[in-house]
């Protein structure tokens, strides 16, 4: 008769571990040794101050008034039955000396306003014919008078100066991006995309090319095709699929001119594009930068493998030194290369934390009032305009936060290890699973304060995930108290 032996197991050597420093988001891997400050599997958490907080959240927004008194709910909107997407913007009204916006919204066969100097209260609309690719500027004309440049690809440049609807400009060309630098716009137009047209000086009514009125920069494609236009620190910035042109644009058009200033190795993502106060930042194919008008930072590379192709929906807006993106990513293998957005990301400028939670918003658009600073959004098929907050909820509601690493053998992959119990002091509760490679599983609540949990499971590695539903997070590290076995079983 044969009978299954077991290794005698020595005495073990007792180690406390602590489970993270919650430094963030890293899509590039992970280490298998704790404390494991970084993870690549994290949704509505937050991080700050080595604490997992309740993350990004969405509300109603609300404006300042000018009397200082309450902030005031912009009010709701018809959504369009059967549209997609609709697009916000913002009109300088010249309203209060030029501080306040008009809040606008463009559908595919109208834009609606919500004027500031009638306090927000209703929403006026405009019909329009079918603006395809909407795009807009503002615009200060050389009487002082302030106007709002609208364009569509199918019909062409409209007008609107905040009271008697559009005037058509007749000789303008269909224009996909526009943007304001000096006395001129500046367009990437359809069917053209290796040239930069520009209106005359002071008059965005004519378009016609000649030394006295509009023209057209050429591109020799070297970087790619032409998509975004920036007019910022003195210059006009182009921006093409692989790098970025600087143009000198003051003053007779005779003494233009046009330097390549950066050549990227990853593919730049057009919607991504934001100014950033003294900079411009961008997503790429290989990870978010800062421009300053003459060099290049990458910010962080801990993004690249969530960009891919499916970035036609992408969403930018910059905001009190954090850079939020909307956009789609892919669940697993088998999802479709694109879709409705479904992250969104908020990358901290200044110490690079990444927080994603899983929202779906786009038309991202910064609101700057005087005593207001702060990011609205739109969500396909709600009649509600969105301000992006810190609040961990979605419109009040509880989103469910997990925080994940896997396979952490804490440096010792062939040993034996017994996790005997966890102690944690946190402001706020959680729950914490643990599963071994052998199929063990102990899921534990964790109380806020000072406590401490026995465990009991063993295993080689372990998967650690850390999860709330409560309506506000503000989570320590936990600490673990392990057995550690020189052989094995």
């Amino acid at each position: 008769m044969y009978y299954n032996k077991k290794t005698r197991l020595g005495k073990p050597t007792r180690r406390r571990y602590k489970l993270s420093g919650f430094k963030g988001y890293n899509s590039r891997g992970v280490t298998s040794t704790l404390p494991c400050d970084y993870t690549d599997e994290c949704v509505n958490f937050g991080f700050k101050d080595g604490r997992l907080t309740s993350g990004i959240g969405v509300s109603r927004l609300k404006i300042r008034a000018l009397d200082g008194s309450e902030r005031t709910l912009v009010p709701e909107f018809t959504y369009p039955k059967y549209e997609k997407e609709c697009m916000l913007s913002g009109f300088n009204c010249g309203y209060d000396n030029d501080n306040y916006f008009d809040i606008l919204i463009f559908t595919e066969k109208k834009m609606m306003d919500c004027p500031f100097s009638k306090r927000l209260s209703a929403w006026y609309s405009f019909q329009l014919a079918n603006p395809d690719r909407k795009t807009g500027v503002n615009y200060l004309t050389r009487e002082g008078e302030h106007i709002y440049i609208v364009s569509g690809s199918e019909e062409g440049v409209r007008i609107f100066d905040g009271y008697d609807g559009f005037d058509w400009v007749k000789n303008a060309l269909k224009i996909k991006h526009m943007c304001v630098h000096a006395e001129r716009v500046f367009a990437i137009v359809e069917d053209d995309d290796s040239a930069v047209w520009f209106c005359d000086a002071f008059d965005p009514y004519n378009w016609d090319v000649s030394l006295d009125a509009g023209g057209y920069l050429r591109f020799d494609g070297s970087l790619g095709i032409v998509r975004r236009l920036f007019g910022f620190s003195d210059y006009l910035y182009v921006f093409c699929d692989y790098g970025i042109y600087r143009v000198g644009a003051y003053g007779d058009q005779s003494s233009f001119s046009v330097r390549r200033v950066y050549a990227a190795c990853g593919r730049i993502y057009p919607r991504s594009i934001v100014e950033a106060g003294d900079r411009l930042i961008f997503m790429a194919e290989d990870g978010v930068y800062s421009f300053d008008g003459y060099d290049v930072s990458l910010l962080t590379d801990r993004l690249a493998p969530l960009m891919h192709d499916g970035e036609m929906n992408f969403s930018a807006a910059y905001c009190k030194h954090t850079y939020y993106v909307s956009m789609y990513c892919r669940d697993g293998e088998d999802s479709p290369m694109s879709g409705d957005n479904n992250r969104l990301i908020a990358v901290d400028t200044r110490s690079g934390n990444i927080d994603i939670c899983d929202m779906s918003v786009y038309s991202l658009y910064t609101i700057d009032n005087p005593g207001q600073n702060e990011v609205m959004a739109l969500r396909k098929g709600l009649g509600q305009v969105l301000a992006i907050d810190d609040c961990g909820l979605d419109l009040g509601k509880v989103r469910r936060r997990v925080w994940k690493i896997k396979r952490v053998d804490m440096g010792e992959p062939d040993s034996l290890k017994v996790i005997r119990s966890v102690s944690s002091d946190s402001v706020t509760g959680y729950k914490l699973t643990v599963i071994s490679d052998t199929g063990e599983r102990s899921e534990v609540d964790i109380a806020d304060g000072a406590c401490s949990v026995k465990l009991n499971i063993k295993g080689k590695n372990f998967d650690f995930v850390i999860s709330s539903e409560s309506e506000r997070a503000e989570i320590s590290s936990p600490y673990l108290t392990v057995d550690i076995y020189g052989g094995g079983l």
